[in-house]
């Protein structure tokens, strides 16, 4: 549907966060997409960004997550691996 939905699972709980079409700037998506990656290296990713900053994801199923956001005057883009069981 319309929905961003992020979810994590870990040893001491889970988490699941659905934000919807009216909350994003934009979401484009020709189909279901799932990954799953490390929060903490996720975390780690983000954390130069202030809580105002526009960052874009880009994902595909089982393939590696594409972050950007701007830094300054410049632009920190990262890819991430994801963890495949």
């Amino acid at each position: 549907d319309d929905t961003f939905i992020i979810s994590s699972e870990g040893d001491t709980g889970s988490v699941s966060i659905e934000i919807p079409r009216e909350q994003l700037l934009s979401i484009s998506s020709e189909e279901e997409t799932r990954a799953m990656f490390s929060l903490d290296q996720l975390n780690n990713l983000i954390k130069a960004a202030d809580s105002d900053t526009i960052v874009t994801l880009k994902l595909r199923t089982d393939m590696p997550l594409k972050l950007e956001y701007a830094l300054g005057e410049g632009r920190v883009l990262y890819y991430l691996a994801p963890r495949i069981e």
